[in-house]
């Protein structure tokens, strides 16, 4: 948990300044209960960063939501909680170094206007906002003003038609496009989370935001159609859409560290819907963006425990056996704690397989001792991959694949999709064990997805006679 942005922020605070923090978070976000009462445990272990580092994220789990923790699912929610108590640390020490201005000021109480729903004082702020403005010296605009302005108000009509209103020609040009550039990045969000409905007016994508981007004038910023097409990528899944978004991102050199990250989780989705639609070249594709990726240094802020193995498995499925070992020497020590060792297990069984070493692979199973669905869902597949290479009684490994399934159904966690490729996987390695007819077993194999481990299927096909 130390690695996250929140903990990296959080440890430059003094204690006088924890305690400003905390009275600030009361203050503004007293409705938001999860990341207050994550606030409030962390703090209770202590002020330091001494402290905070023997926080689990199993412990702030249970104190946050009262649950024990069990998934990857609510590994996310922790993650995401953190998310937003970073955005709330961010606002504090903004508002720490300005709160002497009036024009920040304005923007503080237009916040808290808009987060409580008081329409008249919000609308009755931004007037008072545009008059700061205008009395700025030579008409000068803010930018930094700008853009937590529109934070507050990426749907407010009132704001914008206010804006027009006051007949700020100096500004409007480039307020209109910075407003198109922040709000298409927030719908990119919304959209790659699922989270844009028909039935919700608040994050309808609007045609005209998105017509207005094809306008001739913003042909020429990047940025814009970076993120249009992330839109676009997160709605219809194209190839022309990936290859559009991989362009601009080439193009866009001053997008920040984090940035960088969300755009390349949005590719590396792309690829892996692909490869589950049995498209496999996307393999390859996305070993590339890893490979970028870790050259760039992008890997570091969101490198997550199934984001390790995935990496090392892509790797391994390519034959790519020495650079998956330097990945797992060079990003071991992120994964030092808890279930994170058992991830660096499995990844180092996952080379082992591949060299063909499955006594040293069976040996290195039997010391995982985690039980996350995630882990134990792919141990139990290597285990069988190896006892079927060392020619193990089919007994033996029918029994295993028959406890295997009879675990899935047990799993409630994991999407039906990410079930469905194990339980197809299994399935084959039955076939196999039962000595079906080849063909049987090509055709089942040609026509069924989603399928786990298909570069091992793939290599048992070859095999058969």
């Amino acid at each position: 948990m130390l690695n996250s942005s929140f903990f990296k922020l959080l440890i430059t605070l003094s204690n006088k300044e924890l305690l400003s923090f905390q009275e600030f978070v009361l203050a503004i976000n007293t409705k938001k209960k999860v990341p207050n009462r994550l606030l409030s445990y962390i703090l209770s272990q202590g002020t330091n960063e001494a402290a905070w580092k023997n926080i689990s994220i199993e412990q702030a789990y249970l104190a946050t939501f009262d649950q024990v923790f069990s998934s990857e699912k609510h590994r996310k929610k922790i993650f995401n909680t953190l998310s937003e108590l970073n955005a709330w640390l961010t606002n504090y020490l903004v508002w720490k170094e300005v709160d002497q201005s009036s024009m920040w000021r304005q923007y503080l109480l237009t916040k808290i206007y808009f987060d409580r729903g008081l329409s008249d004082r919000f609308n009755k702020s931004i007037e008072q906002s545009i008059k700061l403005i205008k009395s700025g010296p030579n008409g000068f605009l803010q930018p930094l003003f700008l853009m937590m302005f529109y934070h507050v108000s990426y749907f407010s009509s009132t704001a914008i038609d206010l804006l027009k209103s006051s007949k700020l020609k100096f500004a409007l040009k480039k307020l209109e496009q910075f407003y198109l550039q922040t709000r298409l990045r927030y719908i990119g969000e919304l959209v790659s989370r699922n989270n844009l409905r028909e039935d919700n007016q608040d994050f309808l994508i609007p045609t005209d935001l998105l017509h207005s981007v094809g306008k001739l004038e913003y042909q020429e910023n990047n940025y814009m159609q970076l993120y249009y097409w992330i839109v676009q990528l997160s709605k219809n899944r194209t190839s022309i859409a990936y290859e559009r978004v991989k362009h601009y991102f080439s193009l866009t050199s001053f997008i920040d560290k984090e940035e960088e990250q969300e755009i390349l989780t949005y590719l590396l989705n792309f690829c892996s819907h692909s490869i589950r639609k049995g498209d496999f070249s996307y393999i390859e594709e996305s070993f590339n963006l890893y490979k970028e990726a870790m050259e760039a240094n992008r890997l570091d802020l969101r490198l997550t425990t199934v984001n390790f193995l995935n990496i090392v498995s892509t790797a391994c499925t390519l034959k790519e056996i020495d650079w998956a070992d330097y990945f797992i020497d060079r990003y071991r020590i992120k994964l030092i704690t808890g279930e994170g060792k058992d991830f660096v297990l499995l990844s180092e069984v996952r080379v082992f397989i591949e060299r063909k070493q499955y006594e040293n692979a069976l040996t290195s199973l039997i010391n995982i001792k985690s039980k996350l669905f995630h882990i134990e869902k792919a141990r139990r597949a290597f285990q069988i991959k190896c006892l079927i290479e060392l020619d193990e009684n089919p007994e033996l490994i029918l029994n295993q694949c028959f406890n295997f399934l009879l675990y899935l159904k047990r799993d409630k966690f994991s999407s039906q999709e990410n079930k469905l490729s194990y339980i197809n996987y299994i399935k084959v390695v039955q076939k196999l064990q039962k000595k079906v007819p080849k063909q049987e077993l090509v055709d089942f194999v040609d026509t069924t997805l989603p399928m786990g481990y298909k570069s091992w299927v793939l290599e048992w096909l070859k095999q058969l006679k």
